[in-house]
């Protein structure tokens, strides 16, 4: 079978889910090739010719995230998050036109509103939850429909109506396959300086209150072993030509005891590897192992603070204090390492005392490389109403962001302002949902 895996992303990062899921194709024994939406910025000609030479007979939509309407008058320095949908409509409505190919979208991105996807791309079927285990099983049920419907993790849009079937999780990590990176122009990759992705476990135990990766990772983390990981950064590089890689594990450094004995190994294995992560937790970040961080490779760190206000995070759940943030924000400075930081402002309870209370700590370490700034919670509204909606009515791009009714709007807007002003700052404001009231 013929499977053309469209990645649907317009920022400066690696395809890796769709990398995974090609390779998942390929490992099943089937024909694949790839239609990558950054290099080529959805160009209609391009993949029209990519349609004609390669005659898909299924097209697989590996969206990787959710966005929103981009706000009118961006700030300097914001960082413009593009609005996917009107590239994937066109693509969807070429390739009916283009081919008789079979459509279904998946993806982090797809995970938290399957629902609201499928309506606003208006396709029928998509998968959520992992899978690496489960596109290779729609390929072989795609031809006859009652096996399609027990494929897990398969949503099905019939008019208004959705059937959906519980996702399985993949038990052992160590038969996923490995990203299929050689299908990707990694000639602009490795000039845009973008690493390449790849996990080593999922799950996250965190359980933080607005966060919905428990949704599609789970709660008990499954981990890769060391050897396989070591054969997966090789093939990365074999493929690619390049020694940096970005570890895009939910939460990178948890738990602490498999992180120090993945750094020590890749140590000892010393394979010039230049490797990052941007999910570090201001947890256990001590001088020793801040030094084993370096020797391992690290190049840069990114922490996952969301907010230095002690209210807030006991509110959010965030499973560390405010002394966790600046010891980890010393100890990486002392250490020479470059790190970053991201903050999420406007969750249950944000005030304006509170964003103070995280910018006088932000401000404080000016080491500190970059930070980025959302402004809007996603996914809060994932906790709040079923993952099928009863009507068929797409909401998600409306209510995706929360935003505190207890901030000021013109208070907001003026910090906002504010933010523009520091080059290393990156701000990305969602629109808020309808809850919000000026």
């Amino acid at each position: 079978m013929n499977v053309l895996i469209i990645s649907a992303n317009s920022l400066p990062m690696s395809p890796v889910g769709a990398a995974y899921i090609a390779g998942s194709a390929l490992e099943a024994g089937h024909r694949v090739a790839v239609f990558d939406c950054l290099p080529d910025q959805g160009d209609e000609t391009g993949f029209i010719a990519c349609l004609e030479q390669f005659k898909p007979d299924v097209v697989g939509l590996s969206i990787p995230l959710v966005t929103c309407d981009i706000p009118e008058n961006p700030l300097k320095n914001r960082f413009v998050f593009t609005d996917i949908r009107p590239m994937l409509n066109r693509l969807v409505t070429i390739a009916r036109q283009q081919t008789d190919a079979l459509l279904v979208a998946g993806g982090s991105g797809f995970n938290y509103f399957p629902a609201d996807w499928l309506t606003c791309l208006d396709i029928d079927f998509g998968l959520v939850g992992e899978c690496e285990s489960s596109f290779p099983l729609f390929l072989e049920a795609c031809s006859r429909e009652k096996e399609l419907q027990r494929v897990p993790g398969i949503i099905i849009r019939s008019g208004e109506n959705f059937h959906i079937r519980p996702w399985q999780e993949i038990k052992n990590l160590d038969t996923m396959p490995l990203p299929a990176y050689h299908l990707f122009d990694t000639t602009f990759y490795n000039r845009m300086g973008i690493p390449w992705g790849m996990v080593t476990k999922r799950g996250c135990s965190f359980g933080c209150t607005y966060c919905s990766s428990s949704f599609p990772n789970g709660r008990d983390y499954r981990t890769k072993s060391f050897g396989r990981i070591l054969a997966e950064i090789r093939h990365i590089i074999s493929c690619t030509g390049a020694i940096d890689i970005n570890f895009c594990d939910t939460s990178f450094n948890s738990p602490i005891p498999y992180v120090k004995t993945l750094c020590q190994t890749l140590a000892d294995v010393n394979t010039n590897l230049q490797w990052r992560s941007g999910t570090f937790k201001p947890l256990g970040i001590s001088p020793e192992f801040c030094n084993l961080l370096k020797a391992s490779g690290c190049r840069f760190a990114g922490l996952s603070i969301e907010t230095a206000s002690a209210r807030l995070l006991a509110n959010m759940n965030r499973g560390y204090k405010k002394d966790d943030i600046r010891s980890a924000l010393h100890n990486l400075a002392e250490s020479g390492i470059d790190h970053g930081i991201s903050l999420v402002l406007g969750g249950p309870g944000e005030t304006m005392a509170s964003i103070k209370e995280t910018f006088d700590l932000v401000e404080s370490y000016p080491g500190i490389t970059a930070v980025w700034i959302n402004i809007g919670v996603f996914g809060l509204k994932r906790h709040l109403q079923p993952l099928i909606p009863e009507s068929g009515k797409s909401r998600l791009f409306q209510d995706a962001f929360y935003v505190s009714p207890e901030l000021d709007r013109d208070e907001l807007e003026d910090f906002i302002e504010t933010l523009g002003d520091h080059k290393n700052y990156l701000v990305q404001i969602n629109k808020p949902w309808a809850g919000y009231t000026p």
